[in-house]
């Protein structure tokens, strides 16, 4: 059996041999393709910040204490009880979500920008008819699925926020702003929630008697005024910047790697040409 296999490598070898200017040919190609592959592919960079909820330096926020048998109550005053995990799921949704994107998009018109082949820079305007234009909806498929990725890691509790552009400034701009962004409306969030908690609790308060239910209140508003208070003054209160977006080096793209073309162009065409060589045979002799 060894043989007989060591005859079938022999005569495959002496095939790919007898057309040895196919593979060549094949390999030169595929060279040439890959290297005008990676000329004419617009070069992407990577901006990449790495962030840490907050919410977990402030569980509770000082309200637990007060809670007792008002537990049900603070729950429905909408006061935020031991859910950091919640808060910070809640804030990569929102970073990641449809409507933050779409209102990112709008106030930084983006859409030209997304969509540079339908715009006229000299006109300043859209080079195609109404029908055609971008909408917001189809700039958030291109943000989402091509520009911005979110990962949360729940063990660590790291959130790493990608943004990868043609532009290296652009993209770490626009990584920072999303998170300063989403900061913002989670503080103006929590703000209004504990503002419609306190009227809440001061309206309950008017209609109790007991001495220590009151108190008890009184310590789910005060609870209830941290949040207010801590939102108020602290700009990263739904994310921690642990490492902010830079740009990156003009000659360090993601895309394309020209190492990788370079060992994928050759390759690729010899492996073909072996192939269509073994498929047609040796030659025959004249």
């Amino acid at each position: 059996m060894s043989d007989y296999g060591e005859l079938d490598l022999g005569a495959a070898v002496r095939i790919v041999w007898s057309r040895r200017l196919w593979v060549l040919a094949l390999t030169a190609l595929s060279t040439s393709g890959f290297i005008a592959l990676g000329v004419v592919m617009t070069p992407t960079y990577r901006a990449e910040t790495i962030l840490v909820s907050s919410s977990s330096d402030r569980a509770g926020a000082g309200i637990g204490a007060a809670l007792g048998d008002l537990g049900a109550l603070a729950s429905v005053a909408g006061l935020s009880i031991g859910s950091s995990g919640a808060r910070a799921e809640e804030a990569v949704a929102l970073l990641s979500g449809r409507n933050f994107t779409e209102r990112f998009i709008r106030d930084k018109q983006l859409l030209p920008v997304l969509f540079p082949d339908k715009w006229n820079r000299n006109g300043n305007d859209w080079a195609v008819p109404p029908e055609r234009r971008p909408s917001l909806n189809d700039g958030f498929k291109i943000f989402d699925g091509k520009v911005r990725t979110v990962t949360y890691d729940k063990k660590s509790g790291l959130i790493k926020l990608v943004v990868e552009w043609s532009d290296p400034v652009l993209a770490a701009d626009w990584a920072n702003q999303l998170v300063e962004r989403a900061n913002q409306e989670m503080r103006q969030r929590a703000i209004n929630e504990a503002q419609a908690s306190s009227k809440f609790l001061e309206n309950e308060l008017s209609k109790i008697v007991l001495v220590e239910t009151r108190q008890a209140i009184g310590r789910l508003l005060e609870g209830s005024l941290n949040q207010a208070t801590i939102a108020a003054v602290n700009p990263e209160y739904a994310f921690r910047v642990v490492d902010r977006a830079l740009p990156a080096d003009r000659d360090d793209p993601v895309r394309p790697r020209w190492l990788v073309l370079l060992v994928l162009g050759p390759v690729i065409g010899a492996m073909a040409g072996c192939l269509i060589a073994l498929a047609l045979g040796p030659k025959k002799s004249s």
